[in-house]
Formats: C-alpha cells, sequence, structure tokens
C-alpha cells in the first residue's frame, strides 16, 4: 500500500503546499518535492536559504 509522507510547509509556496517525500523509481533515494509549485530538491528544505531549485524530473528522470 504506498503511503504519503509530507516534511512540512513549502518554503517557496509558503503555507499554500506541502512537501511531499518521493522515492525514486530506480533507486532508494528519496526527493521532497511540492505538487502546488512543481519545485523539488535533493534535500530537505528546512530552516535557512533555499540554493537550489529543480524540477522533478531533474531529480526522478525515470519517475517517482
Amino acid at each position: 500500500m504506498p503511503m504519503i509522507y509530507s516534511a512540512g510547509d513549502c518554503p517557496v509556496c509558503a503555507d499554500s503546499g506541502a512537501v511531499l517525500l518521493l522515492r525514486r523509481a530506480d533507486s532508494a533515494t528519496l526527493l521532497f518535492y511540492c505538487p502546488l509549485c512543481g519545485v523539488a530538491w535533493r534535500d530537505a528544505p528546512l530552516d535557512g536559504p533555499i540554493d537550489e531549485i529543480l524540477a522533478l524530473e531533474t531529480l526522478a528522470p525515470n519517475g517517482v
């Protein structure tokens, strides 16, 4: 059964979007993704500046 996990609010969308944890289809690597704005991260976008903003297709070209 698929499970959905959230890492909190999206720092780009503020309180509008939730950051979800997704697993790459071709490995056990976890990614962080906001479906509302489409931004993805390799590492959890926690407190502090956001140095990298990527598309999900860039981090998981084979899907999640």
